[in-house]
């Protein structure tokens, strides 16, 4: 049986004009913290219901996720997206899947990861959040 895509789901209220290319920046801005490792960006831009679900399987906090990028254990060299999209679901939340491919070293472990994603934004005060993310590493050798 042939699927056929869903037609596109009409924006809820709370969606102003452009939402789509103001959470696009507020996630560039998330990359640019994380390369950073700047503990002040990384919490303006994270919820503070945030569960990070990496692709190894474990799965932070905020406060977590925000102390390993500050104090350097987890260190990003390079993001680069082959595919984002974002789409409404409900009042004042956002899906963003695709596709990260990223480089870097966690406690001198090298990361060369080829991510598929699911995250979850919210409307907040403040602004886009990040509430939720989930990956998993098309890289990764078969256990």
């Amino acid at each position: 049986m042939k699927s056929t895509p869903h037609p596109p789901i009409s924006p809820e209220p709370g969606f102003p004009p452009g939402w789509e290319v103001e959470l696009a920046a507020r996630d560039d801005e998330r990359l640019a913290a994380m390369l950073a490792g700047d503990a002040a960006r990384l919490e303006a831009v994270y919820s503070s219901d945030l569960r990070f679900g990496h692709s190894i399987g474990r799965v932070d906090t905020r406060a977590e996720l925000v102390r390993v990028h500050a104090e350097r254990s987890l260190v990003w060299s390079a993001f680069e997206y082959p595919e984002r999209r974002f789409r409404p679901v409900g009042h004042g939340l956002a899906l963003m899947e695709g596709r990260l491919l990223a480089r870097g070293n966690d406690l001198g472990v090298v990361l060369n990861l080829d991510l598929v994603f699911l995250a979850v934004w919210r409307l907040e005060p403040g602004g886009w959040k990040m509430l939720a993310w989930q990956s998993t590493n098309r890289n990764r050798p078969d256990v």
